[in-house]
């Protein structure tokens, strides 16, 4: 079974438990439901403890998570500082969505079939997010992630993306 990260617990919050969260998901209100199993996880080992969620508030980037194994700020803060995952199949993407991850695992294409590089990083502080594209012995170059315009076409599976080049895109 796979497992995505959600959260990152950041800091305890009232007497009872609660936890304000650093959410690492862009749909916290679609992940986090009250009786959902979740797993917490300290930096990425096989070691996971199952805890069941009872209460959820979003705030901006941040969430707040009460769980049923943890009733107190006592029992909750040994887990400070580790990571809310959940299991893959439990974590559906809503349709023409990808996960990060996935898209990390992917090479990069032109229209031709000439590989370009690897993805590396999606830039979202932008207008017009952007995907970073790393070559070997080269400067990185930057696609605008506007699909149908200059990516052309994402195959997670066969970890593939194929984009329109323009002049001046690879230098």
């Amino acid at each position: 079974m796979g497992y995505i990260r959600v959260a990152e617990i950041r800091k305890t919050f009232g007497l009872k438990g609660e936890v304000l969260c650093y959410s690492l998901t862009s749909f916290p209100k679609l992940r986090f439901k009250k009786g959902q199993k979740f797993f917490l996880n300290k930096d990425g080992s096989e070691e996971r403890l199952e805890v069941t969620l009872h209460s959820f508030r979003p705030s901006d980037d941040y969430v707040y998570l009460g769980f049923e194994e943890f009733p107190s700020i006592e029992a909750v803060t040994p887990y400070l500082h580790f990571y809310v995952e959940m299991s893959e199949e439990d974590a559906p993407l809503p349709k023409d969505y990808v996960r990060l991850t996935d898209l990390y695992a992917c090479k990069v294409y032109d229209e031709e079939g000439n590989e370009l590089g690897q993805a590396k990083q999606l830039l979202e502080n932008a207008t017009t997010p952007s995907l970073r594209v790393g070559r070997q012995g080269e400067k990185d170059f930057f696609v605008p992630w506007l699909r149908d315009v200059f990516i052309k076409d994402v195959d997670i599976e066969h970890h593939r993306i194929v984009i329109h080049v323009i002049p001046g895109m690879l230098s």
